[in-house]
């Protein structure tokens, strides 16, 4: 097929057919609706040895067992849930420091010794990521600003020590690290728990179950967007977008009616030629 046969053919393939808009990383796919047979929650995955390149495992999807391809995988990305443990290793980590940061301003008192950690909330490692750190997610992003006012309190806790000790006041420094232990920090802990619950819920996958000709497979993704046409007047072939490269897997370049946002569509033949 000609460059411009190419062009025809997915300008009408978009205005005839619907696309199922899925997002992934950040950027828009679509599947044409006549190759989606249904999208449900990723089922458990059974991995199978040597699978083949972008293929997770096997599901079993009510008594029929599919391939699921790894949408990220095929196209070298970090798969959604290695990005979610990371995120929740990394909340983790940070819960941690701030316990050992109590313990330490703590056992400074105790063996009349300088309090060498941070005083400044913007300094610590929680603090630099926290000031930098934007989401999409409405339900996480009102978790983390209520870390604000608690996460302040818990450094500024390390200046109002070292002052206590230094007027020779260590039972009563001693008696504020405790306090804000049972307290302030206690919060922050919860909070950071909180966040993780909430980065576990987000990021459970959803499943397109692609058929054509009697095969089917299933390909996760991060998210259905929606089921729309995109607009005929701005589908471009790929070898014309790419200036003669070859992409394999992607069609064309399509783009939404309600914002013009660029959509790249997905050639169904590379999940059903290796299933």
């Amino acid at each position: 097929m000609s460059s411009s046969d190419s062009v025809s053919h997915l300008e009408q393939l978009a205005s005839e057919h619907p696309m199922v808009v899925v997002s992934l990383a950040r950027t828009l796919y679509a599947l044409p609706v006549m190759n989606v047979r249904e999208m449900v929650s990723t089922p458990e995955v059974r991995s199978i040895p040597h699978p083949p390149p972008g293929v997770r495992g096997l599901i079993n999807l009510r008594g029929s067992v599919l391939p699921l391809f790894d949408l990220r995988s095929c196209f070298g990305m970090a798969t959604q849930r290695d990005e979610s443990l990371a995120f929740v290793a990394m909340l983790k980590q940070r819960k941690q420091d701030h316990k050992r940061w109590l313990d330490e301003l703590a056992a400074s008192v105790r063996e009349g010794r300088a309090f060498t950690l941070t005083t400044d909330p913007h300094a610590c490692a929680f603090g630099r990521w926290y000031d930098t750190y934007k989401t999409d997610n409405l339900m996480l992003d009102t978790v983390l600003r209520r870390f604000d006012e608690p996460h302040k309190r818990v450094h500024a806790l390390g200046a109002d020590v070292v002052g206590l000790v230094k007027a020779g006041k260590q039972d009563e420094a001693l008696a504020q690290i405790e306090a804000a232990r049972n307290g302030v920090l206690s919060q922050m802990m919860t909070l950071f728990d909180a966040a993780e619950e909430i980065i576990g819920a987000a990021n459970r996958e959803i499943s397109v179950v692609v058929s054509n000709a009697g095969k089917s497979c299933a390909v996760a993704v991060d998210a259905i967007e929606s089921v729309e046409r995109l607009s005929r007047d701005g589908v471009t072939g790929m070898d014309e977008a790419m200036a003669g490269q070859r992409v394999q897997s992607i069609l064309g370049v399509g783009r939404r009616t309600k914002d013009n946002a660029f959509v790249l569509i997905l050639d169904p033949a590379m999940f059903l030629g290796a299933a």
